[in-house]
Order: C-alpha cells, then sequence, then structure tokens
C-alpha cells in the first residue's frame, strides 16, 4: 500500500503568492496525513507550463522529507522546491507526490526503486509518474518491450512508464484516451498512475484500477487535487480553513466538489 498526491492547476484571478501559499499548506498537510500508507521513500515531481520540471525522491518517511533543511545525498530539498512555485517565470501545471511503501523491490535504500520515476525522452523532456499498487505482470511487459530502455532499478512500478514511452512512440504523442485503454489491456495487477510527459505540460492523466484516486475540485484556486483517500483532503481543508479563519484572513475561501475515479477508468486533465 502507498499513497498518491497531485494537484492539477488551471487559470486562477487569485494571486499567484496567495495561490502558491494555499498550495503549501494543503499539498503539505495532505502529504503528512497519507504518511500512515508509505514509510519506506517519499518523492514529488512539479511540472511547469513551458516544460520546466523538478522531481526529487529520497529513502525517508515523509515527515523528515518535508521537514528536511540541508542533504549531504541529494541538495534538493522540499523547501527548495515549494520556492519555485511562485519564483519560476511560468505557473506550474501538476505537482504531484508519492508515500512508498515497498513491495517489490528494495525498502528506500535504493533511490532507483523510489517514486517518482523519470523516463528521459532527450536531454530536456521525460515522462515522469507514480505508482500506487502492485503488478503481476511487470516482467513480461518490460520482455515484450520493442524499444528497450536501460531500466534503472528491480520494482514494478518503473515498468508503467516504459510502457508509456512506448505506447506513446517514444514520448512523441500526447495522451489520448486509446493509449490510455491500451495502457489498461497491458497491465496486470492493481493500480492508480498519475503521469506526465514534459513535452506536452499541458497534459496531466490518471488512471486506476484497484487502488483508490479521489479527486476534488477546489475553487477559487482553479486546481484538481487528486488523492488515494478523501478523509487526508477532508482533514487538510479543516486546517487551512482555521488558518486562513485564524491567521491569514487574505486566504480565500474554499469551495470544493468531490469525485472518485471510477474502476478501470482514467481523465486526462488539459489546463
Amino acid at each position: 500500500m502507498c499513497g498518491i498526491v497531485g494537484i492539477v492547476q488551471y487559470e486562477s484571478k487569485i494571486d499567484r503568492a496567495v495561490r502558491a501559499k494555499a498550495l503549501r499548506i494543503l499539498f503539505s498537510d495532505i502529504m503528512l496525513l497519507t504518511e500512515p500508507r508509505g514509510d519506506d521513500a517519499t518523492g514529488i515531481y512539479q511540472v511547469h507550463a513551458d516544460g520546466d520540471w523538478m522531481m526529487t525522491r529520497k529513502g525517508q518517511k515523509v515527515s523528515h522529507f518535508l521537514y528536511e533543511v540541508d542533504s549531504k545525498e541529494d541538495p534538493i530539498t522540499y523547501s527548495d522546491v515549494m520556492d519555485t512555485w511562485e519564483q519560476h517565470a511560468v505557473e506550474m501545471t501538476a505537482l504531484v507526490g508519492h508515500c512508498r511503501k515497498a513491495t517489490v523491490g528494495s525498502r528506500g535504500q535504493n533511490n532507483d526503486d523510489n517514486h517518482p520515476f523519470a523516463v528521459q525522452l532527450d536531454e530536456k523532456n521525460a515522462i515522469l509518474g507514480v505508482h500506487n499498487g502492485t503488478l503481476t505482470n511487470h516482467e513480461v511487459i518490460f520482455k515484450k518491450l520493442t524499444n528497450q530502455l536501460p531500466r534503472q532499478g528491480s520494482v514494478d512500478s518503473e515498468s508503467i512508464f516504459h510502457l508509456l514511452y512506448e505506447e506513446t512512440d517514444k514520448g512523441t504523442q500526447p495522451m489520448t484516451g486509446d493509449i490510455l485503454r491500451r495502457m489498461g489491456e497491458r497491465i496486470d495487477g492493481a493500480y492508480a498512475v498519475i503521469s506526465v510527459n514534459t513535452r506536452f505540460p499541458n497534459q496531466v492523466s490518471v488512471f486506476r484500477e484497484g487502488r483508490p484516486a479521489e479527486m476534488m475540485l477546489v475553487s477559487p484556486l482553479n486546481i484538481v487535487i487528486l488523492a488515494s483517500d478523501r478523509k487526508f483532503v477532508e482533514q487538510s481543508f479543516a486546517k487551512y480553513e482555521f488558518i486562513r479563519r485564524m491567521i491569514d484572513p487574505a486566504l480565500p475561501a474554499l469551495i470544493t466538489t468531490d469525485r472518485m475515479l471510477p474502476e478501470r477508468d482514467y481523465r486526462i486533465f488539459d489546463t
């Protein structure tokens, strides 16, 4: 059992600095609440509208990952990532986190087995993704790939993103429903996946079978929150409202609508 958290950002009339502050509260708190679903490793990736992206992953539980001030192993800390949310020339389109509970591969010690995964397309672009679940045919998937790339680790999840590389013609094609349907036909096991091809930074793909993917539409921030458990999102909204009323009234009041992504279904968000 792992946990995934994602935020898809659309254009908003809310001031960028105010929205970044709201994201710090919501995303950080949902990640902390998701920690019980996996404490072997933590990772995040983000994509901006111009295709720039950043990723970091470490064999730490969330509470260590988020509060880390300095790191000798990986110089990128969570606070470094947060600083880019409003400093970058253009807005983010996607912010995705993962809490890993190892079922296949190392238990966080080998960072190549941790999430997110990045299948490099060229010097700039990559297919990025996280996965919650366990696959039963990942070795078969790797053997049947016609466009073989070097395998990074030994975990089952990595096969999903190599398969996406193949199904999107080496990452040159945008995501479509047909591609995701073919993915569903070729993957056996349980999965909830959030993926972005940075060549098409306005597309965020989510697909699932056997693992939850809750969706919360949040206005006026104009974001969609994706999570493994609805209660974590609801608890983060309660904390946000407390902060807004008691500490920072400049934060906007939130209006939310929740959805569960149906079983064996997908969504392609176009920001």
